[in-house]
């Protein structure tokens, strides 16, 4: 997924922002104003979630298929337009000509959905209140933490409680007007952690905040400073490109080019059969690798050395055997992209930090690749 800020939050809320700024009255035959969820309906309805049927009826009990939901997964992380170009073969029970199969891919390749041990996906059948708990959470970026609660279901259900998305979440089927009361209640209460964190980030004017805010204003297919690896094991290939993306970005030149692709092959990067040279030359840019001490303050030295280098700084740890693209710091907190999903998070919520917090895992950094 291409991100163009920090979090999948910011790009859940700009989504979510804008579409209330054109948001028209929505109003439901079925839906009585009196009713418990009549304001959790009408507010995901103006934000472009549900519509209703021919007749002008919510439904609000009727339940709601996998295949729905991943649609309705796809328009919270502002990812409809690009999900339904998407396709997949991987579930042996949804055909590429499926109605839903850009979203359930866009969705899987995410790491938000996932099939049966069988191998299908069933996308007819009723998503439960437990499914649907854990996808909107993996969408807002409430994983890391679900998870160090203990996983699917129970970490997920204590996340949805404190959210404020039910008080209780179980096996049951969801029913739309569930449905509605989840998004909105995950929305409400993220929006208030957003803007607090949109004021902070106003009150700094440095390089790293300014590409960030660059990143947001552009949208388009292609445009993205982030990737996502091609394979397994390219991580550092991949963190490499998103470097070199950064970089001709702030000389404002077109970067679209520049892919995990190109630089393989490019000689003066990729070898074949053997892989990324340790230090490399892409254009007129020289990347070197650099070794750290064990005793030195790496906190204190990556929040100085990202100062000097707002296209950022690819860091490895042995210990994980994986690479990251260390994109800002801010009040203390480490932002990075995550070549394997191509999110940029803090870095304790990436895939190789569970059970780890930020300082532990910037501690672990043994090397990094810089630009020269």
């Amino acid at each position: 997924m291409r991100i163009k800020s920090r979090t999948l939050i910011c790009i859940v809320f700009l989504n979510i922002l804008s579409l209330s700024v054109f948001a028209k009255t929505v109003s439901f035959n079925d839906i009585e104003s009196g009713a418990s969820y009549s304001e959790a309906v009408m507010t995901a309805a103006q934000q472009g979630f549900f519509k209703g049927d021919e007749n002008g009826n919510f439904n609000p009990e009727n339940t709601i298929t996998r295949a729905e939901f991943a649609v309705l997964m796809c328009r919270l992380a502002g990812s409809e337009k690009t999900a339904s170009k998407t396709r997949t073969r991987h579930f042996s029970d949804l055909d590429t000509s499926h109605w839903a199969n850009g979203y359930v891919a866009w969705t899987e390749k995410n790491g938000i959905i996932n099939g049966f041990d069988d191998g299908t996906f069933r996308p007819e059948g009723e998503v439960t209140q437990q499914q649907a708990a854990k996808m909107i959470i993996c969408v807002i970026g409430k994983k890391a933490e679900a998870e160090n609660l203990g996983g699917y279901p129970k970490g997920y259900e204590e996340v949805a409680k404190k959210l404020g998305m039910a008080e209780e979440v179980t096996n049951a089927s969801l029913k739309r007007y569930e449905a509605a009361i989840y998004i909105s209640g995950a929305v409400k209460e993220e929006e208030k952690s957003e803007h607090k964190k949109t004021e902070e980030k106003n009150a700094k004017n440095n390089l790293s905040d300014t590409l960030t805010d660059k990143e947001k204003a552009d949208d388009r297919d292609g445009d993205s400073l982030t990737l996502k690896q091609e394979e397994r094991d390219t991580c550092t290939a991949c963190a490499m490109a998103m470097l070199l993306r950064r970089a001709y970005f702030l000389e404002g030149k077109d970067f679209s080019d520049i892919t995990e692709e190109a630089l393989k092959n490019d000689e003066n990067v990729w070898l074949e059969g053997v892989g990324l040279y340790h230090n490399i030359t892409f254009g007129k840019y020289n990347i070197v690798k650099r070794d750290l001490e064990e005793d030195i303050d790496k906190q204190a030295y990556f929040t100085e050395q990202i100062k000097k280098h707002p296209e950022g700084i690819i860091i490895y740890d042995r210990g994980m055997w994986h690479a990251l693209l260390l994109t800002d710091v801010t009040n203390g907190t480490f932002y990075v992209c995550d070549p394997a999903t191509g999110f940029i998070t803090p870095i304790e919520e990436t895939r190789t930090t569970e059970g780890f917090g930020a300082e532990e895992k910037i501690n672990g950094i043994d090397s990094i690749w810089i630009m020269k």
